[in-house]
């Protein structure tokens, strides 16, 4: 195919270019050449060309030679420019297209902490591929994207260090925290990270729950525990306290509370 092309583009550079010569009876006979024509007929036949009109014919022979390269040559350099900024423009969707695949990775990477992917390495690379990216529209989605990540990079980082703290629970202000971080977590909804949001949003609920028989735990732990106080346990409480006993397995509890902890769960089964 390209072959045939590239012959066809030849033939049009090369091809010869032959005018009619214009016939001027006016002019004398000693002006004129003998020009050896073939007739249709294929006789061949004698006629006058003045030599000015020889000079003219050549003359427009080479303007129209002239005038396909100048074509052939704007053509060409039409195709190369319209090829580079095509290319350019691909490049940039590619590299959008990408980014946009490595923003969705990290949160999809580990649904129990985005943080473990979304590093501050990680993220690094991330900045400075997007601050490379040229400002238009294309890119103004992405880097909103980007920035709504950083927005749940801090929320989770936050929940993940009052998972840390599960030794201090049953205090106030640990409540307070859960209760701010749903309030962010809220307003990220319009970003369109739906499920990962309420994902969240169930395991803060879920520490909010057992929290609030924390305090209640707390004084139990730390005070003689008889029949009598434990028959005014409810079952809610029960599944609770079981719940958090599971809960503070990897947290910092100190080792004595553990052990009561443990202590209360027989006692406490043996009830249920």
């Amino acid at each position: 195919m390209l072959k045939v092309i590239s012959n066809a583009i030849w033939q049009f550079l090369t091809k010869p270019l032959i005018d009619k010569p214009r016939l001027n009876h006016q002019t004398s006979q000693s002006n004129n050449d003998d020009v050896l024509l073939e007739t249709k007929n294929g006789i061949n036949e004698f006629i006058f060309v003045s030599r000015s009109d020889k000079f003219h014919s050549k003359k427009r022979k080479r303007n129209k030679q002239y005038k396909r390269w100048v074509f052939m040559i704007v053509f060409f350099l039409c195709i190369i420019v319209g090829s580079v900024i095509g290319f350019y423009r691909y490049s940039i969707n590619m590299n959008i297209t990408d980014t946009q695949h490595l923003i969705q990775r990290m949160y999809t990477k580990d649904n129990s902490d985005i943080t473990a992917y979304a590093n501050e390495k990680n993220l690094n690379k991330l900045r400075t591929r997007i601050n490379n990216m040229p400002n238009n529209r294309a890119t103004l989605k992405v880097k909103k994207e980007y920035t709504t990540l950083n927005s749940m990079v801090n929320i989770t980082t936050q929940y993940q260090e009052l998972l840390n703290k599960k030794g201090r629970l049953g205090q106030t202000v640990t409540q307070r925290k859960l209760n701010d971080i749903l309030k962010q977590l809220s307003s990220q909804k319009v970003s369109g990270k739906h499920d990962f949001i309420l994902k969240y949003e169930d395991k803060i609920i879920k520490d909010k729950k057992i929290i609030k028989h924390a305090n209640e735990m707390h004084d139990l732990l730390h005070t003689e525990i008889n029949e009598q106080n434990l028959s005014f346990i409810t079952a809610d409480q029960i599944n609770a306290w079981k719940e958090l006993l599971i809960y503070s397995n990897k947290s910092q509890l100190e080792h004595d509370d553990k052990i009561k902890l443990e202590n209360l769960q027989d006692r406490l089964s043996g009830i249920a």
